[in-house]
């Protein structure tokens, strides 16, 4: 019985450890993407609606959008893009736990557009921030801190920038940049 007991440690151990290797296999491969001209407004306005209708969409949330009407044409990797606001989005609401607000804007420079992500939520303190794009930092019990690292790859990949803004008891923004042309 010891030794079933003992066998079964080592393979939980072993498939942990595979998980972690994915993980690192997958943190150092580069992102490939295929961006295509599309509407960044109509794609964020699609995703306001897919995570509202998600079940794990909390009831005591707001989702507001702030999107401009006339189209933003920008080249992005639609399934990428996804991911990496689906990250940040299911961030958001983690950092809500009392419920909130949670905004998602676009705007419009002459060159670029941007996209913030905002949360009415717990914040962070500033040395939280300064670790927040480190490979296997996290705040979560359950995360291996990677989502954002693989989010930030995301957006480089479309030749962008990550930016993080936040004060404890205030909330959060992400605000990721774009070029309107690559």
């Amino acid at each position: 019985k010891h030794l079933q007991e003992m066998a079964g440690f080592i393979i939980e151990g072993t498939k942990s450890l595979e998980k972690i290797v994915g993980a690192i296999l997958h943190y150092s491969k580069p992102i490939q993407i295929q961006p295509q001209s599309q509407d960044l407004g109509a794609f964020l306005k699609k995703m306001g609606k897919f995570v509202k209708i998600d079940p794990a969409f909390p009831k005591n949330m707001k989702l507001t959008l702030h999107i401009p009407d006339a189209p933003t044409l920008v080249p992005f990797d639609a399934e990428a893009l996804k991911s990496a606001m689906l990250n940040l989005i299911f961030n958001a609401l983690q950092a809500m736990p009392y419920g909130g607000e949670l905004i998602l804007s676009l705007f419009k420079m002459e060159s670029s557009c941007q996209i913030s992500i905002t949360d009415s939520g717990i914040g962070m303190e500033e040395e939280q921030l300064n670790r927040l794009f480190s490979p296997f930092y996290t705040t979560k019990e359950r995360g291996n801190g990677l989502g954002l690292v693989e989010t930030q790859k995301i957006i480089q990949a479309h030749f962008g920038a990550i930016d993080v803004r936040s004060q404890p008891n205030q909330g959060t923004t992400f605000t990721l940049t774009l070029p309107l042309k690559r």
